[in-house]
Parts: C-alpha cells; sequence; structure tokens
C-alpha cells in the first residue's frame, strides 16, 4: 500500500502559480536535515508526514508528500489553519470537521484521519506538521501514536533549526603551554604576558592588581608555572576569606596547646607549607594591620614564628601579592601600611578589565565552550547576535561574569546553541542588557543634534531591511560599520529590535 500511495501526486504541485522554491534557498538547506530523518520514522510509524514552514511551502514529507516538497501549499488546508491558529487538531472524519471547512482538497483527499500541530521554537511557530493515515491499519496506528509521533519530529525540527541558525564561527586559540589559562591574543593580553615572562625569570616580589573577574590568581599561576620554583609547591591564601581571628594560625602555624582547640601536635602555618615555592597573598589588601607587620617581617628575614612558639622557622618562599583596590590609595587614607607596600611593590602587575580586552571575548567563549563540552560530551556553539550582545556588553564582572554567562547558557539552550533569547533573563538579572529583545522605542530621541540623525537613520534602515539579522547586517553595511558596531550604538541610542525567526 506504502508504494501504491508514494505514487500520488499531490494536488499543490499541479497548481501553475505557485512555484516550488529555489534550490539554493536558506530554507532548503535549513530543512534538509529534517527531510533526511522523515523517511525512516514514516517506516518506523507506520504513517506519512508533510512539513509546512511558516511562509506556507512543503518543507518535508513522505509518501505521496515527498513529490511536493519545495512547492508552495494551498492556503485553505488544516496546516495553514494550525499556522494561524496554533492549535492542534486531530482529524478522525476528514471533510467533515470543522478545520475541513474551506480546505481545497475536500472532497478529493484521500486521508482516513490524521493529526496536525504546530511547532514552537523560541516563541515563535516555525512549521507546523501534520501526520496522515491512508489506510485502516494506519488510523489505528495514528490514534495510539500521534502525539509520541509529533513528539519525534518537533525534536527532530528543534535540531535542524539550530544547525541552521546564523551561528557563529569560533576561533581557534594558538596553543602556548606558557599559559595554558591565560586566553587572549589581544595587545593588552600579549603585553601582560610578557610581563608575567620577565617576572617569572627573576626570585622579586609580584604585586598584581586588577578588577575582580580579571584572573589575578591565573597570572600567579603563570608567574610561578614559569619560575625556577615550578616544582615547588603554589600555595594560596585569600585574606579576605579568612576571619580575622585564624588568619595568623593559617598563615603562621602554631605550636600544641597554643589556644583552646589547638591541635595536639601543632600545626605548620601555609607560610611553611609553601618553602621551596611561592606564596599567593590574594586580597591583600584585606590583611589586618598587625598581621601586615608580621609579614613585613617574613619578606625581610625571610622566617615565620608559629603562635605560641619561640623558635624562628626559615622559610624559601617567593610572595605573590595581588589586590583589586588600588593600594597606592590605601596606604595614603592610613589603611595599608607604606613600608609593606614598597615591598610587595617590586614588579607590579596589572590585569586589564574584560572591557578594555573585548577582541579576547570571542576566544574567551570558545575556551568555555569546549570545555563544557567536554564534561558534558555535548557540542555547544552560539549565536551570531548572542555573540554580538556579548561583545557589546561592559562586563563590569569581568571574565569570571563571562563564564557565568557561558555555563548558564549550557545550561538551558536547547539543541546545542546559545541563544540572544536564551540569555536576555541572564543579562537582565545583571541589570545591563546589551540588547533587547522587545520592540521599544525611547520615549524621544537623542538630546544632540549629531545623534539625532544617527537615531533618525538607523530607523530607516531598520524598517527598510527589516529588524532580523540579515536586515542588520545590511542596516550596518549601510552605514560603513561592523554588525557589532550596530549593536553597540543601537544600545547607547536606546533603541532596540525584536527579533523574528523564520
Amino acid at each position: 500500500m506504502r508504494s501504491e500511495i508514494r505514487a500520488t501526486v499531490p494536488l499543490w504541485i499541479n497548481t501553475p502559480l505557485e512555484p516550488p522554491l529555489p534550490a539554493d534557498s536558506p530554507v532548503t538547506e535549513r530543512w534538509r536535515l529534517v527531510q533526511k530523518h522523515l523517511p525512516p520514522l514514516a517506516e518506523l510509524l507506520d504513517v506519512e508526514i508533510v512539513i509546512m514552514n511558516a511562509e506556507g511551502y512543503c518543507v518535508g514529507g513522505t509518501g505521496p508528500y515527498l513529490l511536493g516538497v519545495g512547492f508552495r501549499m494551498p492556503a485553505d488546508n488544516a496546516l495553514t489553519y494550525s499556522l494561524h491558529s496554533g492549535q492542534s487538531s486531530m482529524v478522525l472524519t476528514p471533510g467533515k470537521e470543522e478545520v475541513c471547512r474551506g480546505c481545497s482538497g475536500k472532497g478529493v483527499c484521500a486521508d482516513v484521519a490524521n493529526f496536525t500541530g504546530p511547532v514552537v521554537i523560541e516563541n515563535d511557530i516555525v512549521a507546523v506538521v501534520q501526520i496522515v493515515a491512508f489506510t485502516d491499519n494506519q488510523r489505528a496506528e495514528l490514534l495510539m501514536k500521534a502525539e509520541k509521533a509529533f513528539e519525534l519530529i518537533s525534536q527532530i525540527i528543534g535540531f535542524a533549526w539550530a544547525r541552521g541558525r546564523d551561528v557563529e564561527p569560533l576561533p581557534e586559540r594558538p596553543h602556548d603551554d606558557r599559559f595554558p589559562n591565560i586566553i587572549g591574543e589581544s595587545k593588552t593580553i600579549l603585553r601582560l604576558k610578557a610581563a608575567i615572562l620577565k617576572a617569572a625569570a627573576t626570585t622579586a616580589t609580584v604585586l598584581i592588581q586588577g578588577e575582580s573577574g580579571t584572573g589575578k590568581e591565573l597570572v600567579a599561576q603563570a608567574i610561578h608555572a614559569n619560575s625556577q620554583r615550578h616544582t615547588g609547591p603554589f600555595v594560596a591564601i585569600n585574606c579576605g576569606a579568612i576571619p580575622e581571628s585564624l588568619m595568623e594560625s593559617e598563615l603562621f602555624g602554631y605550636e600544641p596547646g597554643a589556644f583552646s582547640g589547638a591541635n595536639s601536635g601543632g600545626q605548620k602555618g601555609l607560610l611553611e607549607q609553601a618553602h621551596k615555592g611561592t606564596f599567593f597573598l590574594d586580597e591583600v589588601s584585606e590583611m589586618p594591620m598587625p598581621l601586615q607587620v608580621k609579614l613585613l617581617r617574613v619578606l625581610q628575614e625571610r622566617v615565620v614564628r608559629r603562635v605560641g612558639g619561640k623558635v624562628n622557622h626559615s622559610v624559601d618562599i617567593r610572595i605573590i601579592a595581588a589586590s583589586n583596590r588600588n593600594l597606592r590609595e590605601l596606604v595614603a587614607q592610613g589603611a595599608f601600611r607604606e613600608d609593606l607596600f614598597f615591598r610587595l611593590d617590586v614588579i607590579p602587575l596589572f590585569v586589564p578589565p574584560l572591557r578594555e580586552r573585548q577582541g579576547d571575548i570571542r576566544l574567551l567563549v570558545a575556551h568555555f565552550l569546549q570545555s563544557f563540552s567536554r564534561e558534558r560530551s555535548c557540542t555547544y556553539r552560539v549565536a551570531t547576535e548572542l555573540m554580538h550582545a556579548f561583545e557589546a556588553y561592559p562586563w563590569p564582572g569581568n571574565v569570571r561574569e563571562l563564564k557565568n554567562f557561558v555555563e548558564y547558557g549550557v545550561g538551558f539552550c536547547e539543541h546545542g546553541v546559545l541563544t540572544l533569547d536564551l540569555m536576555d533573563s541572564r543579562f537582565k538579572t545583571a541589570n545591563m542588557p546589551p540588547v533587547k529583545t522587545e520592540q521599544r522605542m525611547p520615549p524621544a530621541p537623542p538630546e544632540s543634534g549629531r545623534d539625532t540623525a544617527e537615531y533618525d537613520k538607523i530607523i530607516r534602515l531598520l524598517e527598510r531591511y527589516g529588524q532580523h539579522t540579515e536586515g542588520k547586517k545590511q542596516t550596518a553595511a549601510e552605514l560603513g560599520i561592523s554588525l557589532a558596531t550596530l549593536y553597540r550604538r543601537m544600545g547607547q541610542l536606546g533603541l532596540t529590535a525584536k527579533k523574528h525567526v523564520r
């Protein structure tokens, strides 16, 4: 029966005024993957399948519908009804039910039953699927399997839709064993890497300053790894994370019975544990004044005395300190010892914020996605619009915030593609949305003449070319700027545009 059915020609390809979809159409490319999976699925379920996209073209089919792929379907059938209404329907008496009213195939339809339903992706109907029975046996199968079949086809479409999106090709990071965890090839990062190597070649104390989330500890680790001490321990302590009452014993250790609850055998402090290696003091600005005095002695004499002890213990350590606050200003305010500052500030290094090296964002995103892909045994990609939003966002939390965003996207994305729609809620949580997905024009244009003219021109071009990705690309091209710059200017001018997925 199925071979006879396949020989039947769908009514709509005999309509001379409805030409087939061009072979080079992006729509054809997008749905090619779907079509590949339909025949075995139809055989398995013993049904026939036809799919219509949001523009009214047949983009997938089995049996008789295979001959109709690429042609525009009639505007008065059950699939069109589902597209406009957003509703699903089960037809058990073709030609006699509400959805059949006005159908051009009424009276000549060979169906004995069908199920029709819309496929929704990112709040848009991207296609309508109809599962058809031409025989009584197929009808029985349809009644049992319609919902499951529709779910499977929807998943296939979702996967193909994600694959067919405008997805950014992620750059490959140049391999450098010296800096496995410092990602970036911008001028500022290359200068920082060169400074790290120079610092690593010495034994001098290093002071690393930079905003939270920039990767100061990674810089300290790179100095250690490239130094002659690389075979020794790397011991780190965050001065802001340890209560003042415990910090001294953590740093210097303690002798038996030094205080209530002390280990009966005493304990080496972190400074002693770093012997022959590197000791990293993170957020050194948070160290209490009394301990600053004791740390100064360690730097001067290279000895430590445990809490409750009377014996000095020699330590061979290199000290690297870091702070997200300006230590010079703290010295001027009397909140940090000047003599300790000068002891620490022998080799000063500054880690730039992410907003000053936005050219590294793609490399960072690629690095994080590769890491998460290995963890989850899945391949993740980024939609072009989201990547442009990443590049336009100021990243107050720096690299750490970017990593958090990517991890959120990996956890909640569908079909392996991180999209702007998905991440919009995450941007809103950060209270600094780079691009809105809703149409929302500001109450008034910018005040300056130059900005007003630019504002009006962008609006006119978006109205001309459309507010989808291709329209924005054409707008950017006519303005003589990149797409990323267009997004930034739109954000600065208060312009947002609704994203249409078709």
